[in-house]
Formats: C-alpha cells, structure tokens, sequence
C-alpha cells in the first residue's frame, strides 16, 4: 500500500502536460478517497488501499489524456453553487457569471425567461435559485444537456419553476418571454482546429462552433425570437471576444435599437444586452 503523499508525487509526475499539476493531483485524490484537502495535507503519511489507489491511478490518467477535470470530478462550481457536469455539456466558464449578472440587474422575480441551448443549466439554474419566483423555459437540441440540467434543478429544488424541452431553437414553441437568455456556439470553423486539446477532444462541438464567422446563432436566435419576446423584453447573449460590433449589427438589423454591451474582467467583450 502506498501513502497519499506518494500517490500525490507520483500524480504531479504523470500530469507534466497539466498547467496546474499539483492541484489536479490533489482534486483526483480527494474525489477518490472522498476527503478535503486540509485532510491531504495533514495525513500526508497515510496509506491508502489499493482499491483507492487503482480509482486514483485511472483518473490520472484519464487527465493525463487531456480529459477535463470537471468530467472527471463530475462537478464544476459557477455563481456560488456546484453544478453537476459530464461529457456531452459545455463545461460551465466564469466569464458567463457576466451573463448571468446582467439578467438578473433586469429581471423581475415573476417573470417567464428561456434559455436556448441550456447546456448544465448554470445560467438557467442560477436566475431561478436568485429570483424565487421566476419561471423558465429552457431548451436544446441534445438529449444529454436536457438531463444534466434536470440533475441540477432538482438539487436546488427549482425543478418545478422550469420546462426543459428538447428541439432546435424555438421550434415548436409558442407565446411570448420577458426574456431571451443564450450563450450559443460562437467559436468560428476555423478557430475550432486550434483548441486546447482538453476541449476539442473532449467538450461536445455541437456547443461551441458557430458557423464560418462564428454568428451563425446569432442571426438564428434575434431572427426568429424577436416573435417570441415580449413588448419590453430583451435578448441577453455571451458572445466571443471579437464578436461585440457583429452581434450589435445582428441586433440592429432585427429592429432593436436599446443595445448595450459589456466587457469581461480582462476587458474583452463578453455579453450583449438589446432591448426593443
């Protein structure tokens, strides 16, 4: 049997490729053994059992093949709460709390939003643990992001203040929203080839490419939803870096004329707010 201070060594040696070895190392064995970290730390001569140490040893190197960390932990924190995550979702990113920030400053707490393309359910999931009375459409094309969404909404117990449907945008769908709230497939097919390993091989491209010039949702969502948003609604997008101007004009052309974009902590354009 072997202690967990070699188990981390020998993680840190097996992880070269990881910008952040000693952490994944740490993160793998505490998912395995079920632990915190303080408890790593402090019983750092402890053997483990050899069970636990084939669990840790095949995590590793799933890692080591570049698979995402949240895959393997099954969980990935966004807004202050922990959302579940498998292979097939998106994997939740801090710039899309931006998003979320600027729904929730326009938002009331009885009104009706939906998302497209909904992913874990961070952003859906997140605006109704923060506004207690909303309610929420969310819908996407892939069977596996409808599922993970419904393992999150029930473990904040919003499961009966959202409608999950599986169809492509707003096919199918009738009436009218407050809200319109979508953090689509922006990534252009280009820059697609150039990914970091972790996320071409492994993150479902159905959720990140957005056509040549990465707007083709773009267009699609303010096109067909304006039908669908109500008189004093608003659309609420992340977009790329270099998308800022783009996804105003896509706005523009579509008739609204209240369009408002924000910056990220690193100052690029992240989020797109138009109002009609």
């Amino acid at each position: 049997m072997k202690k967990i201070r070699e188990l981390l060594e020998e993680g840190v040696r097996l992880l070269k490729h990881s910008q952040s070895t000693v952490l994944d190392s740490q993160l793998l064995l505490m998912q395995v053994l079920h632990r915190d970290k303080l408890y790593l730390l402090m019983n750092r001569d402890e053997n483990v059992t050899e069970q636990e140490e084939q669990e840790y040893r095949a995590l590793l190197e799933k890692r080591a093949e570049c698979c995402p960390i949240a895959y393997l932990l099954g969980e990935k924190p966004f807004y202050g709460r922990d959302f579940c995550v498998k292979q097939g979702i998106l994997i939740p990113r801090p710039d899309t709390e931006i998003l979320v920030e600027q729904v929730l400053a326009r938002i009331k707490e009885d009104d009706h939003g939906i998302e497209i393309g909904v992913g874990s359910g961070a952003i859906c999931v997140t605006l109704l643990c923060e506004k207690k009375s909303l309610k929420m459409t969310a819908v996407d094309v892939e069977e596996i992001p409808i599922e993970v969404t419904k393992k999150n909404a029930l473990r904040y117990e919003v499961q009966n203040r959202i409608t999950l449907l599986q169809t492509s945008l707003f096919n199918g769908l009738e009436g009218q929203f407050d809200f319109i709230v979508s953090n689509p497939p922006y990534i252009t097919s280009e820059e697609i080839l150039h990914l970091q390993k972790d996320v071409l091989l492994y993150e479902p491209k159905v959720a990140l490419e957005g056509g040549e010039d990465g707007l083709k949702f773009y267009r699609e969502i303010v096109k067909q939803g304006k039908n669908h948003l109500k008189e004093d609604g608003f659309f609420a997008f992340e977009i790329g870096a270099a998308q800022g101007m783009a996804v105003q004009e896509i706005c523009k052309e579509e008739g609204f004329g209240n369009i408002v974009l924000y910056q990220d902590l690193s100052g690029l354009d992240r989020v797109v707010v138009a109002g009609k």
